[in-house]
């Protein structure tokens, strides 16, 4: 049956996503980053990581293993399917200055969900500039090295924004916005997102980007 068809590809979708976390995921140099930084801070920055680096490596098996698409759209649609939005437009509505509501949001976010079908969400609106082309910037970086670090200082970033408390020392002195080889660099709002690239690139020794032209978002 249909049901049956479904589950079948769903459990295909998730053994060829492991898979991609085998082939393309870092996952020993990830986790060398994030444990100098403190818990509270770690286990925030590994949901935004893991939401990120899971929308790449199903990128990267389409684009290498091509047999794999149609498994792994099936299990990308489950994010996006309807309880799913509903949950997040609530949270949006009753919560939305919690960094729960941003990380469901920022799920649908990264999936190429339409989310000006949602409630309006204010935190996103003043931030989008760095909220959707910061997640592209991340998603799209072929290096696993230079990615992991673009996604952990995305996520400071994103803390930032929260009002949370700093993630570490480090952090602050190398994560904030200052004066750059093209001069000072000024928060882009309120809210202290400057420069995209030199934020992102907080930790990164290369500028290379993968393109994210043809991106959904």
């Amino acid at each position: 049956s249909e049901k049956y068809k479904h589950i079948a590809q769903t459990y295909i979708g998730v053994f060829y996503h492991e898979v991609g976390h085998v082939f393309y995921t870092d996952m020993n140099y990830a986790f060398n980053i994030l444990r100098t930084y403190k818990p509270a801070f770690r286990s925030f920055a590994q949901l935004i990581s893991n939401i990120l680096e899971d929308v790449t490596i199903e990128s990267q098996m389409k684009r290498d293993y091509e047999y794999t698409t149609n498994y792994l759209e099936v299990l990308s649609q489950i994010h996006t399917r309807d309880e799913a939005v509903q949950s997040v437009s609530n949270a949006i509505e009753s919560q939305p200055n919690e960094a729960s509501t941003l990380i469901t949001f920022l799920l649908l976010l990264s999936r190429g969900y339409d989310v000006s079908l949602l409630p309006k969400y204010s935190l996103y609106e003043d931030n989008k500039e760095f909220i959707k082309w910061g997640a592209v910037m991340c998603i799209n970086t072929d290096s696993a090295k230079l990615r992991h670090k673009r996604q952990i200082a995305y996520a400071a970033q994103l803390c930032k924004i929260l009002n949370l408390e700093e993630p570490s020392k480090q952090d602050v002195e190398d994560g904030r916005t200052s004066d750059g080889p093209d001069g000072p660099e000024g928060p882009a709002n309120s809210r202290g997102t400057g420069s995209i690239k030199r934020i992102i690139d907080t930790y990164a020794k290369s500028s290379h980007v993968g393109d994210y032209s043809n991106t959904r978002f």
